[in-house]
């Protein structure tokens, strides 16, 4: 995807700087199974077709790609982190077709800031294992775009909420308990001129941890940095920004101030990837103003001098949700919504994704509702929320013996959908059961 006007792969530093980027972006998801017995991987791809200063021609030259790998709930999850570039024939051509692209080989390879080839390897890393590195070689044949992409592309402002479950390793000790985003908002800032995404997340685990988790994705702006791709409203991923240091902080109500740390991570919308077999219909099927996906990835927090990881924060597949805030939001009247959840498990040491149904019974005259989620992993949970101002309620739930709470908003004019995230646990000590994900319904 090339900004309108641009030349393809035109961008150098040192040959033509303003020139914009050739964004690429390539995703999956895959998902198989239930609770213990569930397979997944998520994996995000996001670059630019840029040229090459040594090789003088384009090439797919910054491409970053982010994945995690589960076997299945009870084993450690498996964290894969790889450049990507064109691989080059004998003549040096990086792309094949007579007048239009036919195909392409992508490798584990990149290029340098100055765009000039560097020989890379990826690795796949187990959570608490030792890194293996390894090469690939994947051809890239053309076929036919699906119908609808690009119909839409627009430079939006997004609000929302995200959600999840981290699984934590100290250095010195090993393994810690997992803890849940219990509260999580997040913002999402698209630029249809560059073709690039912004995404910052901030949640905390308040089930006990308090730790603060703040995320950031992307770039907008110049499309040339690699970090992120929008295709269109729809189809859009990033990895982690270079503008916006990603960290967590244990305990922030006694620990103010974040540590020096880096990050590898990569958010992708929904639309993107395959269908979730959890979600056959979506989250929410008719939502016209509500965009939803994934997240992955680790955070490394480093001793003082920024010398050693100290601590490992590490997500395999969470969940996102965000869209344009309600207008006109209604006065009186009750609205019954209705929809989906989505969200991750860890349930007695194993870890899966579980779906369930939706519902907000709003009274828009007192400001209140109901919140219910059902068969969500086999279990319901429900309770009242009030209004919190501009669009937003908050409420606590509790069922099949557990208890959390539901944060969310209205969404378009008049507030026909709503979106937003919940987080459940087991009673006070450690957790043997935490979930924390996203729901969407619509009246």
């Amino acid at each position: 995807m090339a900004p309108a006007g641009s030349g393809f792969g035109a961008f150098n530093p040192n040959t033509n700087p303003g020139a914009a980027g050739t964004g690429t972006l390539q995703a999956s998801l895959g998902i198989s199974g239930q609770g213990a017995n569930q397979s997944s991987a998520l994996v995000v791809n996001v670059g630019n077709i840029v040229t090459s200063s040594d090789r003088g021609n384009p090439v797919v030259g910054s491409g970053i790609l982010r994945g995690s790998f589960a076997a299945n709930g009870t084993s450690s999850p498996v964290q894969i982190n790889s450049s990507s570039a064109t691989v080059p024939d004998g003549l040096n051509n990086n792309f094949f077709g007579s007048n239009a692209i036919s195909g392409f080989v992508v490798d584990q390879n990149g290029y340098n800031g100055n765009l000039n080839f560097q020989q890379q390897l990826a690795t796949q890393t187990p959570y608490g294992g030792t890194q293996t590195n390894y090469a690939f070689n994947q051809p890239v044949t053309a076929s036919t775009l699906p119908s609808g992409v690009g119909a839409s592309r627009t430079s939006q402002a997004l609000f929302g909420f995200f959600g999840g479950i981290m699984y934590p390793r100290n250095g010195s000790v090993g393994a810690l308990p997992p803890y849940a985003i219990g509260i999580g908002t997040a913002g999402v800032a698209t630029d249809a001129v560059n073709n690039s995404v912004f995404a910052a997340f901030a949640g905390v685990d308040n089930f006990g941890t308090n730790t603060l988790v703040q995320l950031g994705f992307g770039s907008v702006g110049t499309s040339s940095t690699g970090t992120s791709t929008f295709i269109d409203d729809k189809n859009f991923a990033a990895v982690e920004s270079a503008d916006q240091i990603s960290s967590v902080t244990p305990n922030v109500s006694a620990q103010q101030s974040a540590s020096p740390s880096q990050s590898r991570l990569a958010m992708v919308t929904s639309g993107t990837v395959p269908t979730n077999p959890l979600l056959p219909n979506g989250l929410c099927q008719q939502c016209q103003f509500l965009q939803w996906g994934y997240w992955t990835g680790v955070v490394d927090t480093l001793n003082a001098a920024g010398t050693a990881v100290v601590r490992q924060d590490l997500a395999h597949i969470n969940t996102w949700i965000a869209g344009i805030p309600a207008v006109n939001i209604p006065t009186t009247g009750v609205g019954t919504f209705t929809g989906n959840a989505l969200g991750s498990v860890f349930n007695n040491g194993a870890s899966y994704l579980a779906s369930g149904g939706f519902t907000n019974n709003y009274n828009f005259g007192t400001q209140a509702g109901t919140v219910a989620i059902s068969n969500f992993d086999g279990r319901n949970f429900s309770g009242a929320v009030q209004a919190t101002g501009n669009g937003y309620y908050l409420g606590n739930l509790s069922g099949s013996g557990l208890t959390g709470q539901a944060f969310g908003q209205f969404y378009g004019p008049g507030a026909p959908e709503t979106g937003g995230m919940f987080g459940v646990h087991s009673p006070a000590g450690v957790p043997t059961y935490l979930a924390s994900g996203i729901f969407a319904g619509r009246r």
